[in-house]
């Protein structure tokens, strides 16, 4: 039977920077953080994610968490 065994997580915080008229776009700005703890609740990444996004002057439009798992 297969193992899984989360190797490392990454916080992405996707935030509205405005709208691209020409290209009839919606404009993202992404912020990535790396070696967050791979047992940190979803709960306490929203948490943490909505509070670290008062300090920015775009508003906060995703939150996505993504973990590279080795299979053994």
């Amino acid at each position: 039977m297969a193992m899984e065994q989360i190797v490392s997580t990454q916080l992405r915080l996707t935030f509205f920077e405005g709208y691209d008229e020409a290209s009839d776009k919606n404009i993202y700005v992404r912020k990535s953080f790396n070696n967050i703890n791979a047992f940190a609740t979803s709960d306490a990444l929203l948490a943490v994610s909505e509070a670290m996004a008062t300090l920015q002057t775009l508003p906060l439009d995703a939150v996505e968490r993504a973990d590279v798992v080795a299979i053994h």
